[in-house]
């Protein structure tokens, strides 16, 4: 009897995956489950003003836009192999910088570092791997992908609250420092194979890179309104979708819910919305499209955030309610991007196309938290910037309904 472990179309699938899913969790998953989990604590315990504190996730953003714009030539002149073993090498080094941090200047110069990792070694690099290895149901492996990594951060999560509990924010930091070196090892051995493209029959050898694939490049997309109200849309949800996942953790400490009950229930809640999330959507994607598709995760996040703005501790279940559909909704600021360039534009130029987009998103998260803290420390509540957010993700369901549903022609 075959073994279908030796099949090599199997063993493309599943090394893939998982490499792709690690690789998805220590971008996002790790990196803000410390991050927007012990905002709270280290502010408290270094007497820093939040909104400054959390200046240092703005530079993650910022060095992580100025990367995204150069993206594509990234991957063009040093290869896919190269740029994951940058980006994981200064994911490692900023999670490092963090558990040294006393000052705000040593916080900044760790979210710049770690805005290198960001750019290089999360969801667009991961979806041009699953782009170059598969021409059929990307969609759902991506979301298989990011699903794995949402249960990665729902297990990692408590482990925040006993670590913060138990041993202080700075062995957080320590932890997911070694972490990332770890599991960045295993990541580089299972995603080391070429970057031929492959389907169900096999690798097709004369496709040997994106420009010969069909689809527009970054100059005729330019030309498009999908384009540019791509771009806006990323803006958003950049603001939005990165914004209310960033700063709900905070916002439920503050409305009187515990460290404890925030890192265990609402750090598992989040996770397991984002795992459906992203599942749905993925599968979704292969049978409707991204347009239609991502009318899920975003009306999702709205339906969290209304749930978010009239949550009370003595009614907890409505913020577990609120963090479902705000997980639900953590697919959009990486996943549905990256699915969308792909589905609008095909891949000829998706390495430079996608970089545009995620420079936008970095924009608009560079921007949310901070913003909302500062909104925060003048008017108590994080309220009013919960409902500039809704607005937001209201906006992006009007465009993806009118213009992003629809495809421009590739030739």
């Amino acid at each position: 009897m075959n073994n279908p472990l030796k099949n090599p179309q199997i063993r493309t699938l599943w090394k893939t995956v998982l490499g792709c899913a690690i690789l998805v969790w220590i971008a996002y998953g790790l990196r803000f489950s410390t991050f927007n989990m012990l905002a709270v604590r280290i502010t408290d315990d270094l007497g820093i003003a939040r909104s400054a504190f959390t200046l240092s996730i703005t530079f993650r953003f910022i060095a992580a836009f100025l990367i995204s714009l150069v993206f594509g030539k990234l991957v063009a002149r040093l290869g896919i192999p190269a740029c994951l073993m940058i980006g994981l090498a200064a994911t490692a080094i900023g999670e490092f910088i963090f558990s040294r941090g006393s000052s705000l200047p040593v916080f900044y110069l760790a979210g710049t570092v770690s805005g290198i990792g960001y750019a290089l070694a999360s969801n667009p690099l991961a979806v041009l791997i699953v782009n170059r290895r598969f021409d059929t149901g990307r969609g759902l492996i991506m979301g298989a992908t990011s699903a794995v990594s949402g249960l990665g951060q729902a297990l990692f999560n408590p482990v925040v609250g006993l670590l913060a509990t138990s041993w202080g924010w700075r062995s957080v930091y320590l932890c997911s420092t070694v972490l990332v070196f770890v599991f960045g090892i295993l990541i580089v051995m299972l995603l080391r194979a070429d970057e031929r493209y492959c389907d169900a029959g096999g690798c097709d050898l004369d496709i040997k890179s994106d420009a010969h694939a069909p689809g527009l490049t970054a100059r005729e997309a330019a030309r498009t309104p999908q384009f540019w109200f791509l771009l806006l849309t990323a803006l958003f949800i950049g603001i939005a979708a990165s914004g209310s996942y960033l700063i709900f953790p905070s916002h439920a400490q503050q409305d009187g819910l515990s460290l404890l009950f925030v890192t265990s229930v609402i750090g598992v809640s989040m996770p397991v919305g984002n795992i459906v999330g992203k599942l749905i959507f993925g599968a979704s994607t292969d049978r409707l499209g991204a347009g239609r598709a991502a009318l899920i995760p975003f009306g999702a996040n709205l339906i969290g955030l209304i749930a978010a703005l009239i949550m009370a501790p003595q009614y907890a279940i409505i913020a577990v309610v609120a963090s479902v559909g705000i997980g639900f909704g953590i697919s959009a600021p990486n996943l549905v991007p990256s699915l969308w360039v792909s589905d609008l534009f095909g891949r000829k130029d998706a390495a430079t196309i996608l970089g545009y987009v995620m420079a936008m998103v970095m924009v608009g998260s560079a921007a949310a938290m901070p913003l909302a803290n500062l909104i925060f420390e003048r008017a108590g509540s994080y309220d009013p910037a919960l409902r500039l957010q809704a607005v937001l993700v209201g906006a992006i369901l009007l465009m993806t309904l009118t213009v992003l549903r629809k495809k421009p022609a590739i030739d």
